[in-house]
């Protein structure tokens, strides 16, 4: 991250450009955390409600999202179903293609919502 972003206290010194620095929704001065997760900002929130719902519940938890998990998502991998001499090998290999799926669903949800969000963001500022 490095204050890369062109956001918060960038603005600050900046003549005309002040009102920048902060959200004008919650009134804090803008972060990267603060536009991707914590906003109160009604695109933010249903941007995140959205992705949990498409998530498979019944089959996995919907991860706790802060902005190291958003910069890492390409990291993140499903729990896997432990192999067991009792399961088939057929079974076995479906549950692990299953998990695949799950992992990429995860880092396209996280990665896509995020970039939305951002996208939203310059919109609605610049």
């Amino acid at each position: 991250m490095h204050s890369m972003q062109k956001i918060g206290m960038y603005w600050s010194h900046i003549p005309g450009y002040q009102d920048r620095q902060t959200c004008q929704f919650c009134e804090r001065i803008e972060t990267m955390e603060h536009i991707l997760i914590t906003c109160n900002n009604h695109p933010t929130r249903v941007i995140w409600q959205l992705a949990r719902e498409i998530w498979p519940s019944q089959t996995y938890n919907w991860l706790k999202i802060s902005l190291g998990l958003i910069l890492g998502c390409e990291t993140i991998t499903s729990p896997r179903g432990d192999a067991h001499p009792n399961i088939p090998q057929v079974e076995q290999n479906r549950r692990t293609h299953h998990t695949k799926g799950a992992t990429c669903l995860i880092q396209i949800t996280l990665t896509e919502s995020a970039h939305l969000i951002w996208v939203l963001q310059c919109e609605r500022v610049i």
